[in-house]
């Protein structure tokens, strides 16, 4: 149990390092602080994760809607279903690692840590499809939601 304790601790620490050296925008300004703050306490970094996912989730819907918005109906619809096609991956991808690890606070870790990398990516993929064809053609700006109160 120790060395998946350990294995996690690495990615995650990781995972943050990345997102610094990427200088992520995708990412609320308190996460990385919250995370090198918890210097692996499974509890903190949880804690920490569930904030961020919160963000992401919110992001993820900012980003969709926006991009839907632009859509033509067959387009939107299309799109619509895919989404929530992705919905169900993402929960029975994210469910998938958990039952990989021991029970107990890794597999939690584990699945909340899917949850985050998923959303996060789903988010920056509508951030950035491309509207060929319709008006505002090009780029969606990745958003950033508004601080957590």
């Amino acid at each position: 149990m120790n060395q998946y304790l350990i294995l996690l601790f690495v990615c995650l620490q990781l995972t943050v390092h990345a997102c610094r050296a990427a200088g992520d925008k995708g990412t609320a300004a308190q996460y990385l602080p919250c995370r090198e703050n918890a210097a692996g306490v499974a509890a903190v970094a949880q804690h920490c994760m569930r904030h961020e996912l919160a963000w992401q989730n919110k992001r993820l819907t900012e980003n969709y809607n926006r991009y839907i918005r632009a859509l033509a109906p067959p387009a939107r619809n299309k799109t619509m279903a895919a989404q929530r096609l992705w919905l169900n991956f993402r929960d029975m991808e994210c469910d998938a690692r958990r039952a990989t690890a021991a029970p107990g606070s890794l597999a939690e870790l584990l699945r909340e840590n899917c949850y985050l990398e998923l959303t996060r990516q789903r988010a920056d993929d509508f951030s950035r499809r491309s509207l060929s064809g319709h008006q505002g053609q090009g780029l969606l700006p990745v958003t950033t939601p508004a601080a957590d109160p």
